[in-house]
């Protein structure tokens, strides 16, 4: 296949998590044409959460579907990628201009609109209940680029990771232990472990395995964050509103972050954080790992499953989400990260007997 002048990928989403997973996207690219133009569309937040990343050339944020147009036609795009099959999004890829564009065909039907322009394109399958980044890699395979490598890409700001350090010396967080991240809130409440157990299992990071202990959240979390450090104690670092800038740099200077299913979750991978992710109606063959240093913990039964496309998540029965959440005990969720610590510090001492 010639060398591509300039890629357009297209990703209009506000999700963090949905973003880091289309980063193994970015890399294929790069790796198979490294002297190609890679431009990525997105939304203003996920720009500062791709800053600094060496694969992306030039990011444009979303504007008016007119004057983004304009933008993208002057570069010419020899191809065009919409990760999201949105008529908006590949229409915008149809009307820059670019000579090939590859998008998802899923088995509803998003309208005629996008009927008609999926005619014009070329598709793949999404299949649902499959690994989210090896799904967004597969858009690749028509032009080309055959690539099964998901590990996620992100970038710190040297100034911004300085910054954080300092603010970390200030609470007086102990640089010499290793940092665990508990983030006990997703910004979905069906999602949601019990908000003392998260402290609960802090405080065993914090006493037995001789953690330093960071809980972060969204602006909006305040309160969730607050009520977590209080009840764990002593001296924790309060993340809750840093920038994403600031949270990108945490999460490098950390060894472990313990979360549900959430976005933040993808970004520590893509420092190499290891993680516990409690889950309970998600798919987890969808999106988290399960290897030596990602561990995820499930209810003991899963009555529904919730699969990215297919469902409908603005009718979850939160109260039966909950209740599978509910099942997972907090003793459950330090077990798992025994196991994992083990793995991280094999030669570790507990500063008290296991619980």
């Amino acid at each position: 296949t010639q060398s591509p002048t300039c890629v357009v990928v297209t990703h209009f989403t506000n999700n963090l998590g949905d973003m880091v997973c289309a980063t193994p996207v970015f890399r294929a690219i790069k790796k198979k044409y490294p002297n190609t133009r890679l431009v990525v569309v997105g939304s203003k937040k996920n720009a500062e959460l791709l800053s600094g990343l060496r694969d992306i050339d030039e990011y444009i944020p979303i504007q008016s579907t007119f004057r983004m147009i304009i933008q993208l036609r002057r570069l010419r795009p020899t191809w065009g990628i919409a990760v999201n099959p949105s008529p908006h999004e590949v229409g915008v890829l149809f009307l820059s201009g670019a000579q090939s564009i590859s998008s998802f065909t899923y088995p509803k039907s998003f309208g005629k609109a996008f009927e008609a322009l999926a005619r014009m394109i070329l598709t793949v399958p999404y299949e649902p209940g499959k690994y989210v980044p090896l799904e967004y890699l597969k858009l690749l395979e028509p032009l080309g680029i055959i690539d099964s490598d998901t590990q996620k890409h992100l970038a710190v700001n040297p100034a911004t990771l300085t910054n954080v350090q300092e603010k970390l010396a200030r609470v007086r967080i102990d640089a010499s232990k290793p940092i665990v991240i508990i983030a006990p809130t997703t910004g979905q409440t069906y999602k949601e472990w019990p908000h003392d157990r998260f402290a609960h299992v802090a405080r065993y990071c914090k006493d037995v395995l001789g953690a330093s202990i960071a809980v972060i959240g969204a602006p909006q979390d305040v309160a969730v964050v607050e009520k977590v450090v209080n009840a764990i104690g002593g001296t924790v670092y309060n993340g809750v509103g840093d920038s994403i800038e600031e949270l990108k740099a945490l999460l490098s200077l950390s060894k472990l972050i313990i979360a549900g299913d959430t976005g933040t979750v993808y970004m520590a991978e893509a420092f190499g954080v290891a993680s516990v992710v409690i889950i309970g109606v998600t798919d987890p063959v969808e999106h988290p790992l399960n290897d030596a240093t990602h561990k995820v913990v499930l209810p003991e039964t899963q009555e529904f499953v919730l699969r990215s496309v297919v469902s409908n998540y603005d009718t979850v029965d939160v109260k039966k989400a909950l209740a599978h959440l509910e099942q997972i005990s907090a003793h459950k969720v330090t077990f798992a990260v025994d196991d994992l610590w083990s793995v991280l510090f094999p030669k570790a001492q507990r500063l008290r007997p296991q619980q």
